[in-house]
């Protein structure tokens, strides 16, 4: 404990897991996510790559995914679902909330 009666933050095991991460994430070939339900997102949330494990929160996720459809990619090979048509045959929608490109 620290003087302030705070617990001491040990920087070293949060950079060494954060490291180990940023390097599942590099070194993965393609990233595969499972999909989830819109209403289980939550500011901060994170998802895990079903090949490498490395884990990204899902700003980093939707960025990801429109990189690698900005490379003429589709993004459901990284999340399926991303772009799929309802069954009720309204328009694609994002996982994010966009309804339109």
């Amino acid at each position: 404990m620290t003087d302030a009666g705070k617990p001491k933050t040990d920087y070293k095991r949060i950079f060494a897991e954060v490291s180990a991460n940023r390097d599942k994430l590099d070194a993965c070939p393609r990233h595969l996510f499972a999909p989830f339900p819109l209403e289980s997102i939550r500011l901060g949330a994170k998802v895990e790559c079903k090949r490498c494990g490395g884990r990204m929160d899902l700003v980093a996720l939707n960025f990801y995914i429109r990189g690698f459809e900005a490379a003429g990619r589709n993004g459901n090979d990284i999340l399926p679902g991303w772009k799929d048509t309802a069954d009720d045959g309204t328009p694609p929608r994002r996982h994010f909330g966009n309804v339109e490109d």
